[in-house]
């Protein structure tokens, strides 16, 4: 994986970002099952390129959304 090592993950994740997305899924899942024998390489593969791509981006705005759903006060009741 010389362009994460070169590149960083961000050029592997705009090349992958090329790849239509069930092709960039099966290249990853590809890759991490290689068996590359390079672990630190492969731990940096799987954790800033793989778990995005397969898992998505974290959503911070559902914790936000969730906390201001908490925080609203409630209307007054009517009689």
């Amino acid at each position: 994986m010389p362009q994460l090592e070169l590149g960083g993950p961000e050029a592997v994740t705009e090349q992958l970002n090329r790849f239509p997305p069930g092709r960039r899924k099966e290249f990853v899942r590809t890759v991490l099952a290689s068996g590359f024998p390079a672990p630190e390489t492969l731990e940096e593969f799987r954790t800033l390129v793989a778990a995005p791509i397969l898992h998505g981006p974290p959503r911070p705005t559902t914790a936000l959304v969730a906390r201001a759903q908490r925080t609203r006060p409630k209307p007054p009741r009517r009689h």
